[in-house]
């Protein structure tokens, strides 16, 4: 993880998330299919300015209007929705954390939003149920995107292992255990 002022050569932004949220997903005991660590990095990518978060109204207001809106216009809204709240949950959640919204409104949010736009648009990427199976994953896959929150702003392992001291008591179990995958013992004293 040392990160001394490289310069990285990706094709695009999409790429390398995907290639190190991929990297974080083989280290896992159960890996998420390919199609999920695809869509998230694609997420990352299309939020990669934070700006593309400005909204005239908070993320659940616009979840409870999506109810009376036409169908096209349900799927996007019920999709920013998941996609926000997913980053909302992991990559911007140390921006969120004194505030009365946590992050655990997000996921529950975010797994709302996924649900209701697989009753409305079920496949993607040929894969059958695609967001409702994002849905009951979303955990997992916002701890992938927390851990490389935490990676890309590190400059080096300890930096890394500083960080996750001070988030130790806000971590859930999942978290944690993700956190750590493929993590160097550490040396017995």
């Amino acid at each position: 993880m040392d990160k001394k002022k490289q310069l990285v050569t990706e094709s695009s932004l999409q790429s390398y998330f995907y290639k190190i949220l991929e990297e974080i997903n083989n280290g896992i005991i159960s890996p998420l299919p390919q199609e999920f660590i695809f869509y998230s990095s694609d997420v990352l990518d299309q939020y990669g300015d934070a700006k593309k978060f400005e909204s005239e109204k908070p993320l659940g207001i616009k979840f409870l209007e999506a109810g009376s809106c036409k169908t096209q216009e349900k799927k996007k809204i019920l999709k920013e929705v998941g996609d926000q709240s997913l980053l909302m949950s992991s990559y911007y959640s140390f921006s969120i954390e004194k505030k009365i919204i946590n992050k655990d409104y997000y996921i529950k949010l975010g797994k709302s939003a996924y649900s209701r736009l697989n009753q409305l648009s079920p496949e993607l990427y040929d894969v059958p149920s695609f967001f409702s199976n994002l849905s009951q994953r979303f955990e997992i896959l916002a701890a992938l995107c927390l851990r490389l929150s935490l990676e890309l702003n590190s400059d080096n392992e300890e930096e890394y292992e500083l960080k996750l001291h001070e988030l130790e008591d806000k971590l859930s179990y999942l978290e944690k255990i993700i956190m750590k995958i493929d993590r160097k013992p550490k040396k017995a004293a």
